[in-house]
């Protein structure tokens, strides 16, 4: 039952504050400059993703781990 409740407060919250519609813009946002990293520089590839989900390829695993 308290999980029920703390989730129902949660809930709440995020549509109080409009929380969804912030991480839609922002992650529309970071996808386009994602974008733009690709096709000016060419050092990631293959963006995707939705929301909080996003990612991309990078070239090795030693270029991510210094990102």
């Amino acid at each position: 039952m308290v999980k029920l409740l703390n989730f129902g407060v949660t809930w709440k919250y995020i549509q109080k504050k409009d929380l969804l519609t912030y991480v839609m813009d922002t992650s529309t946002f970071l996808k386009i400059e994602l974008g733009r990293v690709q096709k000016e520089r060419g050092i990631i590839s293959n963006v995707r993703g939705y929301g909080t989900f996003i990612g991309f390829d990078t070239p090795s695993e030693e270029f991510a781990d210094s990102l």
